[in-house]
């Protein structure tokens, strides 16, 4: 009798046994599968380029989004142009320095006029405009601070700075109408130029306030 022989084979007869090898066997693959691919649907993954990292991990160098450019800065030592009003300043306590043989400025709110707006310099705000040049000119800035340059700059080292081309400023006060001081202001330079300047300054309890200053020439 001829028998015929038939080598073993690794996959299972038809049937139940044969679905459950399949499905064993396929498992793995279809999890590799899913580690392949999954990457590629998640939104910034892969190695595309131009791909950052926030903490600077993963070979890339992570850059911060830029921030809008900071205001330009209109400002002057005396004050500001009209269209950039200026108040505030900085909180620094500095004790104003009385001249020889004068008491510190005035802080009775007097506005020193007529009630005609004419020109007076000797009393209310427009002693406390000129009294704030004269320490200028004496380099008496801290003076100068507690008087009003607290008000027209960010801080008292920048206010101080503002003046380094400073020689001498000569200033004339035109009119004083309430709490408003018009001046015109000539300030001479160390390199022997001049400049000038014409604007107002707003004086409230002995104190500059405001100042809007234009250059003249």
């Amino acid at each position: 009798m001829n028998h015929t022989y038939e080598p073993p084979s690794l996959i299972p007869a038809p049937g139940q046994e044969r679905t459950y090898a399949l499905v064993i066997a396929g498992l793995p693959l279809l999890l590799i599968l899913l580690m392949a691919v999954l990457p590629l649907l998640v939104p910034g993954g892969g190695n595309a380029s131009g791909a950052t990292s926030a903490d600077g991990q993963g070979g890339y160098n992570y850059a911060p989004p830029p921030r809008d450019p900071p205001a330009p800065d209109t400002s002057t030592a005396y004050g500001t142009d009209p269209s950039t009003p200026v108040g505030g300043g900085d909180s620094t306590d500095l004790s104003p320095t009385p001249l020889d043989g004068e008491s510190t400025p005035s802080t009775d709110g007097t506005d020193g006029t007529d009630g005609t707006g004419s020109a007076d310099s000797t009393t209310g705000p427009g002693k406390t405009v000129n009294d704030f040049f004269d320490a200028i000119n004496r380099r008496d800035f801290k003076t100068a601070w507690a008087l009003g340059g607290k008000n027209l700059d960010m801080g008292y080292e920048s206010f101080v700075a503002g003046f380094d081309t400073t020689e001498h400023d000569d200033v004339v006060v035109e009119s004083v109408d309430g709490d408003t001081v018009s001046v015109n202001l000539n300030a001479q330079q160390t390199d022997g130029t001049q400049k000038s300047y014409t604007g107002q300054y707003t004086v409230v309890d002995g104190v500059i306030t405001h100042a809007s200053m234009t250059s003249a020439g």
